[in-house]
């Protein structure tokens, strides 16, 4: 069985499917695994396990037992359920896999990397186990697939581009490595044969050389130190850009079931497969030729010499493995820890109003010293490893460079070599041991950029929203016809919002969706963008399956404003015209009249071109929802959804947005309004009243209170 790492707080649960599945011999995508199981931001029920484990052809089977359950005739591996104490007073819901029930211990495997593979005691283990635990076993349908990826590669594409400037960059090592093997030999000559002979003149004329090539040297190292340069910020960019685009077109599930702080912590994590792979592409080459041009030269010198060198790399590489597992685990964990500080800062300062309004400053900056405090203790862990290591590499090479003079003056005491041989050997030594140490340390530097490249590269292996490789439907107008059809939905793996929930919406209308909160008005709107997938069930916009229309012609058709309103850092123009923009300052102030923001835009200090802050700053709720709404209606769409889009407003404004919306009935536009204010859907063509993802009346206004059901009574709590 393989052990799999969780690259993220919450990962714990993918993390032991993954060493299931590797006990079987299939080898998974701790991502993939993430979105069968419904993970999210709180993590992953036992249901969601099962229901990912399914995907993969293992047939799972969760149970709840107690002490006396825990035999050595259970088999083994099976995921147990626990809730771990972690820093003295931290208590945490966990995944861990057990692989082995001895006599006294249990072997327990803990996706989190600072812990891995450990023996606890039965009483240790008892105190954490909730009781539940999940046994696998392989279907019919199981497949094997061990076939391991180095994701490092997969990031070598960005670097073909930048061929000729690695090739120049490496030219001019190779003149440079010339120049210093050039000036090493210049004190043998000048030690055994210049002082030696009293040859003045030569001794000018060479140093005058060996200035030459020292100035030659500085030039061409500075080309190369350009050149590289251009290439790392080429590369940045690179990363950055292709990153960011892949992001950006993932489901919005990929964003609801994780916190910012992890997302964005993956662009600190870019910078080191950069730094990792253009090490590697030059230096790692480079010091290659250096050993191979080197080493002969060396040999040749005084092979007892060369010996020592050899075997104080030997020790330094021994030093080196053994340091790079703990390095790999610390460097998984710091990373995890530091996106969730990230994640936490991020929260607090958007949240800052909230925080102050409760007088909650102290609490919100106890619980951000308590995650950057277990951050920054990883960090220390690491640089206590890294002290450590300098320490014994530093040992080693002291030592290695004592005895290399220890031995070379006895010889040239006994007559069998030189003191400018000795010099020259010692100077030549740092083109040997110089290149195989750094090629030996790079290791470090690797172990974080694979736990780099595993963070990232499991996001950009998910799948798009959109595939490019299905051809796609555009139909000429969307009418706004909403057929759904026998639909189940659920997030992730929680209970199901729809079960078998069927409706149909006629185009041109003014339909509103009404019910308490959690009833699945939302939900509704989600599934109609093409946000989420329905598992079972089809949608249909105007007799087309809506899976088969393409998501980015879809969106333009519809003006859709969420509840909650973001505004970027920018002009009220920009910020209307976000999605189109190359539209006209008047299309732009038709739609803002529409939405009856075009009075208060032109009371602004720049009107349109008024700078906003970030989020909108200086702007009130109802003025942002009304820049929101017109930046909806500047692409004319032939639906129009408002999901709670009025309820920052006063009562005079919403009803002459409702005013402006009825117009655009004339217009044969579709209208969907999620409202919590009956008031506002009263002049609506139809109502749903909606209560645990089913739809329980509907009629207008007038027939529901005749009906005298649940929207009477809502009507009556607040008349």
């Amino acid at each position: 069985m393989k052990y799999f790492q969780q690259l993220d707080i919450t990962d714990c649960g993918a993390a032991c499917i993954s060493m299931i599945a590797s006990y079987y011999g299939k080898r998974l995508n701790i991502a993939e695994v993430r979105g069968y199981a419904g993970t999210d931001i709180v993590g992953t029920n036992i249901n969601g396990l099962l229901i990912a484990a399914n995907k993969y052809g293992l047939k799972g089977t969760a149970v709840k037992g107690n002490r006396e359950a825990i035999t050595f005739q259970l088999p083994v591996p099976f995921i147990a359920h626990m809730h771990i104490q972690r820093n003295d007073d931290n208590w945490i819901d966990h995944y861990v896999v057990v692989r082995k029930i001895g006599k006294r211990k249990i072997e327990v495997w803990d996706p989190d990397p600072l812990y891995k593979k450990q023996c606890l005691k039965y009483e240790q283990f008892f105190k954490w186990w909730t009781g539940y635990a999940i046994f696998f076993e392989p279907a019919t349908d199981f497949t094997k697939s061990d076939k391991k990826e180095n994701l490092l590669f997969k990031f070598i594409p960005v670097f073909l581009p930048h061929t000729k400037t690695l090739i120049f960059s490496f030219i001019a090592s190779v003149l440079l490595l010339v120049f210093g093997i050039i000036s090493s030999f210049y004190f043998k000559y000048v030690f055994d044969e210049v002082i030696y002979s009293k040859a003045a003149f030569s001794l000018h004329t060479l140093t005058a050389g060996v200035l030459l090539v020292t100035v030659i040297q500085c030039l061409v190292e500075t080309v190369r130190d350009v050149l590289l340069s251009h290439f790392s910020f080429k590369t940045d960019l690179q990363l950055n850009f292709s990153y960011l685009a892949h992001i950006f077109n993932l489901p919005l599930s990929f964003f609801e079931s994780r916190k910012s702080g992890e997302v964005l912590s993956r662009l600190g994590d870019l910078d080191k497969i950069k730094q990792t792979l253009s090490s590697a592409a030059l230096s790692g080459i480079m010091d290659v030729v250096m050993l191979v041009a080197s080493g002969p030269i060396l040999l040749s010198i005084n092979s007892k010499l060369f010996g020592i060198s050899i075997i104080t790399v030997v020790l330094a590489s021994v030093v080196s493995v053994i340091y790079a597992r703990i390095y790999r685990s610390y460097y998984s964990k710091s990373m995890s820890q530091n996106a969730e500080v990230q994640s936490y800062l991020y929260e607090s300062l958007n949240g800052v109003a909230t925080v102050k309004a409760l007088n909650a400053e102290e609490i919100v900056n106890n619980e951000y010293e308590k995650k950057k405090m277990t951050a920054v203790a990883t960090g220390w862990t690491l640089n206590r490893y890294g002290i450590s290591q300098g320490l014994v590499s530093g040992l080693i090479n002291g030592v290695s460079g004592i005895l290399i003079y220890w031995i070379g003056c006895s010889a040239i005491i006994d007559g069998t070599m030189s003191f400018g041989t000795l010099i020259t050997f010692n100077s030549l030594l740092g083109y040997f041991t110089g290149p195989l140490f750094r090629l030996i340390n790079i290791q470090n530097q690797v172990q974080e950029a694979l736990v780099a490249a595993e963070r990232v590269g499991e996001i950009l292996e998910l799948e798009k929203e959109k595939d490019e490789k299905v051809q796609y439907i555009k139909p000429q107008k969307i009418e706004g016809h909403i057929r759904f059809e026998d639909v189940t939905f659920a997030y992730g793996s929680r209970r199901p919002v729809y079960e078998h929930f069927s409706l149909d919406i006629p185009p041109g209308t003014w339909n509103a969706f009404v019910g308490p909160s959690g009833s699945g008005k939302t939900t509704f709107i989600k599934l109609v963008m093409k946000f989420y997938e329905v598992q079972q069930g089809r949608i249909f916009l105007d007799g087309n399956d809506i899976r088969d229309i393409d998501t980015t012609y879809l969106r333009s058709k519809i003006g859709y404003v969420p509840q909650e309103i973001f505004l970027f850092s920018g002009t009220v123009r920009e910020n209307i015209a976000l999605h189109n923009p190359d539209a006209s300052l008047e299309a732009v102030i038709e739609a803002a009249k529409k939405a009856g923001a075009h009075e208060f835009i032109e009371n602004l200090p720049k009107r349109y071109e008024t700078v906003l802050g970030e989020h909108g700053g200086g702007l009130s709720g109802g003025e942002k929802q009304r820049i929101a709404l017109a930046r909806a209606l500047l692409g004319k769409p032939s639906l129009i959804i408002l999901d709670e889009a009025t309820s920052s407003l006063d009562t005079v404004s919403e009803m002459e947005i409702h005013r402006v919306i009825r117009q655009l009935k004339t217009e044969n536009i579709s209208v969907i309004l999620i409202a919590h204010r009956l008031t506002t859907v009263t002049g609506c063509d139809r109502i749903f009243v909606m209560k645990d993802g089913k739809i329980v009346e509907q009629g207008d206004h007038r027939q529901l209170l005749n009906d005298k059901g649940l929207y009477f009574q809502m009507w009556n709590d607040i008349t």
